[in-house]
């Protein structure tokens, strides 16, 4: 690649060169001479300034070799996976950009959203999100990409204390806050018209810290962004949402202002082409999903299980994934749905055991104790499996998943009624949204009469799936706790000292 200030630096060190070789070259530093010394001073530093870095920030880049993204780490940016791979709507993004311009993601992980910007201010980091929302009141050294979403600042507090009605109401508790500058200028300017407002400010803490503060009741009220708490109160329900502050505030990238806008030119382009071709609906669907959805009862109950139940039967598990090539988070969940993790459970249809099976579909899995939790594991995962074979080949990635769990609980041909339904009024039926509105419609005699096997509880599919999909992620954002957890055990115990990324640029 051709670089414009390396080629301006080699002529300025050949004219130096030659000038220096000069047959009376000996003179050059006399007396006699200094004309000639100051004559080629000024041409070299002419030289130089002429021949400053004309690249512009996105070709650096580009050299580079590779794109410094920076994020924190939680279900709403970054984490690790059952299997060890990284998840999350922000890295998932960043992996795309990243593939956009051709160039290998260099992923940095910090603490909060005041390291994040840290880095991108002193340039160890091209990109950078918190999935914080951006404020009202912008930094002037940072460019903001386009919003993909938007949140509101939200007052939380714990759901048994008493519930704040305003903010002229909050003279009594002071509010928790992290060291994010914006939200701090956003209390200093709300006690302009309530001087009796408190806050405390809590260094090197993040959203999540704040939220798990809050849900454990170590602090009565706190700030907090929609869309974190939206998330997090399927893994802290005790945190209940008092009143807006603000609007709608944008979410977005962020990276230094540079005059020649050419990274930011690049970051818009890329974003205009993944919202043209869904690919950013698809993404924040995946990861968005629970934001409508919630149930504070079942919600605790399993986080209950989770601690409590889940690892009598983890191993086997993980186990019965190996063997079938599934996820054992899927299975797990798919567990809970079916019998909360009660190895005894039974139905009034007289299906049984952890996974909830049929005599008949024990039999031919060859399953022969539906009570015993390893048999009962091993024969749901099987079965799954068995589905998802069925499944065509031009269903893609986790639309397979569920449309293998909708066959596992309503049956495979229900499902492929349900799938020509769809077809037949003009939706797509290798989709999972567009297939679920059409599932309850097996229920409608209207409609299964024109089907090949007829009547079926076509609602209930599409719930187990909507469960199924809920336990799944928060056993994801559990079990990463669970994993980093485990690893800084294992650190202490090597006394070694965990790196996450590495900072040397």
């Amino acid at each position: 690649m051709f670089n414009y200030y390396n080629v301006c630096t080699q002529v300025v060190l050949a004219i130096t060169i030659i000038n220096m070789n000069d047959k009376n070259h000996k003179q050059m530093w006399g007396r006699k001479s200094n004309n000639k010394l100051l004559f080629l001073s000024a041409i070299f530093t002419l030289m130089l300034t002429a021949c400053g870095d004309k690249r512009t920030v996105l070709e650096i880049i580009r050299e580079s070799g590779e794109l410094r993204f920076v994020t924190v780490e939680s279900p709403l940016t970054y984490f690790k996976g059952s299997d060890g791979t990284a998840e999350g709507p922000e890295y998932e993004l960043a992996s795309m950009f990243a593939q956009h311009l051709g160039l290998e993601l260099n992923l940095i992980v910090v603490g909060n959203k005041h390291d994040v910007v840290s880095l991108i201010n002193n340039n160890k980091a091209h990109v950078g999100s918190s999935a914080l929302a951006l404020s009202a009141y912008p930094n002037n050294t940072l460019q903001y990409g386009p919003a993909y979403i938007t949140s509101k600042r939200q007052l939380v507090y714990y759901h048994k204390n008493r519930k704040p009605k305003s903010i002229e109401y909050l003279t009594e508790d002071e509010i928790v806050i992290s060291e994010e500058e914006s939200t701090q200028v956003l209390l200093k300017i709300l006690s302009f018209y309530h001087p009796d407002l408190a806050w405390r400010v809590l260094e090197d803490k993040g959203m999540t810290e704040i939220l798990s503060l809050v849900n454990e009741n170590s602090v009565p009220i706190a700030i907090a962004d929609s869309n974190w708490v939206a998330i997090y109160r399927h893994l802290f329900p005790e945190v209940r949402v008092a009143f807006d502050i603000t609007g709608e505030l944008p979410v977005a990238w962020i990276y230094k202002r540079k005059s020649d806008h050419s990274l930011d030119k690049a970051v818009r382009s890329f974003f205009r082409k993944i919202q043209k071709n869904g690919t950013l609906d698809k993404l924040i669907d995946h990861y968005y999903q629970h934001r409508e959805s919630f149930d504070y009862v079942d919600t605790r109950t399993f986080l209950e299980n989770v601690d409590n139940r889940l690892p009598n039967f983890r191993e086997l598990f993980q186990k019965s994934a190996r063997e079938t090539k599934l996820d054992w988070l899927l299975l797990a969940a798919v567990s809970y749905q079916e019998s909360h993790w009660d190895p005894k459970a039974k139905s009034s249809t007289g299906v049984r055991g952890l996974m909830m099976l049929t005599i008949d579909t024990a039999k031919s899995l060859g399953i022969e104790d539906r009570l015993d939790p390893e048999q009962s594991i091993l024969g749901g995962a099987r079965y799954l499996s068995k589905m998802m074979d069925k499944i065509s080949e031009r269903i893609k990635d986790e639309d397979r998943v569920w449309f293998a769990l909708a066959a596992y609980n309503v049956g495979f041909g229900h499902l492929e009624d349900a799938r020509i339904l769809t077809q037949l009024q003009g939706g797509d039926p290798d989709k999972w949204t567009d297939v679920s509105e059409r599932l309850p419609l097996l229920a409608d005699k209207n409609w299964y009469r024109k089907t090949k096997y007829g009547y079926a509880r076509g609602g209930e599919p599409v719930k187990f799936v909507k469960n199924i999909r809920r336990y799944r992620d928060i056993l994801k954002w559990k079990n990463a706790e669970f994993e980093k957890a485990a690893q800084q055990r294992r650190d202490r115990k090597t006394r070694a000292v965990p790196v996450i990324n590495s900072w040397a640029l």
